[in-house]
């Protein structure tokens, strides 16, 4: 029977503490004592497994062989993140096939409720709803959630794959979702015996570029017209500004373009402005990006749900510009004390 990945770091860790005791005792038992064990043991991992084969024999424990205990903590770490049920079930099959440790999910938003540090493999669906995978990883890599590894991405096509997008992600797969499974544990086994891509350099000759101070703000709405008249609005008032038609777009432009703020409707077309906040809120990067709702289509639970979700502000249309222009630049004045705030001295 497996242990999980935690319970075997635990046990490992529990018998080094208990077998660095008998390491000066000539094989007697430690005299007992109120200082607690170090756990910054210097030992090499052969030391450590020399150590915990003595002390098991020693003491007679026969019910995990310490071979068995090193060969687990020597088993490679996966996750599976497939909607399709059958192909999630002939993905956990091959991984295991592997010998590898196999944790599923069905979704993305699930997923990141998981430890992603210590993973040696993430296969994932190409796409899921308006969230593409390149994006998740490269998100999840700039939040320091996830190093550089290996992957692989499972769709239709090369195309949707956006093999393209995949450098400083690791070393990756493509897999389409006809692929016989037998052919799954070769393919991915050939991926692993890679080495990963390291991070590419910047070249000698590049200039530095010169940044652009006036913030950027994205308005977000169906109604073109509206759309371009508030952005014209925002460069005359020293602002910069661009423009996004739905809530698909939106979620593109704000991980694209990086804006300083958001001024978003709520009846937008694809997703809302509500399923836009949330997605907003699962990243690091964005999970404190200022929104300003400014929308024809307010109701109190509407209202309610988007200060739950961290909205700086939430108008109805229509609304001068003048009081617009005065929040807008009272958010971007507390953000930058914020920033500021968390810079290291």
């Amino acid at each position: 029977m497996w242990l999980d990945f935690n319970q075997l770091i635990a046990l490992r860790q529990l018998l080094l503490l208990q077998i660095a005791y008998f390491m000066v005792m000539d094989d007697k038992k430690p005299e007992k004592t109120t200082e607690s064990p170090k756990d910054d043991l210097d030992l090499t991992y052969d030391q450590a497994r020399d150590i915990l084969e003595e002390y098991l024999a020693r003491e007679q424990v026969i019910s995990y062989r310490p071979a068995d205990v090193i060969e687990e903590l020597n088993r490679k770490r996966s996750m599976v993140i497939m909607g399709h049920s059958q192909l999630r079930n002939k993905l956990e099959t091959a991984l295991s096939l592997l010998e590898m440790e196999v944790v599923v999910y069905e979704s993305f938003e699930e997923a990141l409720t998981s430890d992603f540090q210590a993973l040696d493999l993430v296969v994932l669906d190409a796409v899921q709803g308006d969230l593409h995978a390149v994006d998740l990883l490269h998100d999840l890599i700039k939040d320091m959630v996830l190093e550089p590894t290996y992957f692989v991405l499972v769709g239709e096509s090369e195309a949707i794959a956006r093999t393209g997008d995949w450098d400083g992600l690791g070393k990756g797969l493509f897999l389409r979702t006809s692929i016989n499974p037998d052919w799954v544990p070769r393919k991915i086994d050939e991926l692993m015996k890679q080495a990963l891509h390291a991070p590419k350099k910047a070249k000698k000759d590049d200039e530095p570029k010169v940044a652009e101070t006036r913030p950027l703000i994205l308005v977000v709405d169906d109604e073109e017209l509206l759309a371009v008249r508030l952005s014209k609005v925002l460069w005359l008032s020293g602002f910069r500004a661009d423009t996004a038609g739905d809530g698909k777009e939106a979620i593109q432009k704000v991980r694209t373009i990086n804006p300083d703020l958001v001024i978003l409707d709520i009846g937008l077309p694809i997703k809302n402005g509500l399923d836009v906040l949330h997605m907003l809120r699962v990243f690091s990067a964005t999970k404190s990006l200022p929104v300003i709702i400014l929308t024809a289509l307010r109701t109190e639970q509407i209202e309610d749900k988007a200060k739950q979700l961290g909205v700086v502000a939430f108008f109805e249309k229509p609304l001068p510009d003048d009081v617009l222009l005065a929040k807008i630049r009272e958010t971007l004045a507390e953000k930058e004390i914020s920033d500021s705030d968390l810079q290291p001295e």
